[in-house]
């Protein structure tokens, strides 16, 4: 059966939470030109509920986004400009603002979360498009390695990195000499935990 049909809207990018309410987080673009990004929440027997993302609370979402561990959290990024402090942040249903994850002049693209919600991941536009994992609990955050991956436009040029279930290896995709592959970069042990 449809769960969501918003007049208006296009849903896109849905993601089943893991912390058992049976909640379906989803991006729902405004058309034509996507005027607005709302992330919400559905219940699977009916109902939306939107997170703080957007106006007023953030700059336009940027359509990665992702539930953060068995909680009902999420991570997701956002656009930047000149006053912008940073662009990733973490938000539940009833939040009065998201919490932003990390502040400085470095903008993250491509989000995701680690199964267990410990860690986040993100690249940036810098040169050689570099991947980094940050811990929720912590913070901090460190470079894992380069995609080197050459933007031509096409989704299989994004990175779109993620760490395996086990947090062992990041998994990226890159476009080089016109090619798209699928990377990984094994992490070294106890590499996290300097985090």
């Amino acid at each position: 059966r449809v769960l969501l049909d918003k007049p208006g809207y296009h849903a896109k990018h849905e993601q089943f939470s893991r912390d058992g309410r049976n909640r379906v987080l989803i991006q729902l673009n405004q058309m034509p030109d996507v005027k607005v990004v709302l992330l919400s929440e559905l219940d699977v027997s009916g109902g939306e509920t939107p997170f703080p993302a957007d106006q007023p609370y953030t700059l336009r979402p940027t359509g990665h986004e992702a539930w953060i561990g068995e909680t009902a959290e999420i991570f997701f990024s956002t656009g930047a400009d000149a006053t912008s402090q940073g662009n990733i942040w973490r938000g539940k249903v009833g939040d009065r603002q998201p919490t932003l994850v990390y502040r400085g002049p470095l903008r993250f693209g491509h989000i995701s979360v680690s199964r267990d919600g410990k860690y986040w991941v993100g690249d940036t536009g810098e040169a050689g498009i570099p991947i980094y994992v940050g811990s929720f609990a912590s913070g901090n955050y460190a470079r894992v390695c380069f995609s080197r991956t050459e933007y031509d436009g096409q989704q299989w040029s994004h990175a779109h990195p993620y760490l395996t279930a086990d947090n062992q290896w990041l998994i990226f995709g890159a476009r080089r000499a016109g090619h798209p592959q699928c990377w990984g970069a094994k992490l070294k042990v106890g590499w996290l935990d300097r985090l």
